[in-house]
């Protein structure tokens, strides 16, 4: 167990070394960094599905992957509007603690510069489908249950969320997300199913987008 642990929380290091703000920087394309980083990132949970059942002695549909009720959807939707509040808070909290103005991370802006419409449909796809798919089944699932049980619901979420701002590899909204990653633990807790939280997780993201694509100055700060 322990060198589950430990394994998981190396390929999350592993995994910000090509996440899309790093591999921005050596200039390639939006999409292609997307798509490198999403191939590259896959690896991550798949190893994680394939060792869950063994380290934690229960089925995957235990673990949360079952189809979500109308309750689990209704606290999933809820929670994007949490998540909105907060990170919005926390954006707030940190330029003010900090005296600078608003941060966008790199990929809001390599988004913003996409033109062609099958792009953006691909870029949406991957914010709202793939990235929520690997998160969740890295830090809820894996991390937060980790947590949940040795420690409780408070170390787990806790950890797992500071882990998760931190993954996005930005200083400046490390602290918002990891707000929206506490909301994350939280469905995940309430509903006790994995597809909600990735519901939730999607569909923030997916807001975010269209909130970029109707008011890009959010993004120039």
């Amino acid at each position: 167990m322990v060198a589950l642990i430990v394994g998981a929380v190396l390929a999350i290091v592993v995994a910000q070394f090509i996440a899309p703000d790093f591999l921005v920087t050596r200039r390639l394309d939006a999409v292609s960094t997307i798509a490198l980083s999403a191939i590259c990132e896959m690896f991550v949970p798949i190893a994680v599905l394939a060792a869950l059942p063994w380290a934690s002695r229960l089925s995957l549909r235990d673990l949360g992957f079952a189809r979500p009720d109308a309750r689990a959807i209704g606290i999933a939707l809820a929670a994007v509007a949490a998540g909105v509040v907060l990170v919005n808070a926390g954006s707030a909290l940190v330029s003010a603690v900090t005296h600078t103005g608003e941060h966008s991370q790199q990929t809001e802006q390599m988004f913003l510069a996409l033109r062609a419409p099958w792009k953006i449909a691909l870029f949406a796809f991957f914010a709202a489908i793939l990235a929520p798919f690997v998160e969740e089944s890295v830090f809820r699932l894996f991390l937060f249950n980790v947590g949940l049980r040795y420690g409780g619901f408070w170390i787990g979420a806790v950890v797992s969320s500071i882990l998760f701002g931190l993954a996005h590899g930005d200083p400046y909204n490390a602290f918002p997300l990891a707000l929206v990653g506490m909301v994350l633990c939280g469905v995940y807790y309430l509903t006790r199913n994995a597809y909600a939280s990735m519901i939730a997780h999607g569909a923030f993201n997916l807001l975010t987008l269209v909130a970029l694509l109707a008011f890009p100055k959010i993004a120039g700060g």
